[in-house]
């Protein structure tokens, strides 16, 4: 499964509302583990806030 605009929306908003929560809101980013053809590749701040 790749990630869709539609999930990165939700993610980004998931985290957006755990974040509020925070008295102080540290720097995020979520790293990517993609899986092809059995083959593991890590992206590092595939997705930034």
């Amino acid at each position: 499964a790749s990630i869709t605009p539609a999930k990165r929306r939700r993610l980004l908003l998931a985290a957006q509302l755990y974040l509020l929560r925070l008295a102080l809101v540290p720097p995020c980013r979520f790293d990517v583990v993609a899986i092809d053809a059995g083959a593991l590749r890590w992206l590092p701040g595939a997705i930034e806030m």
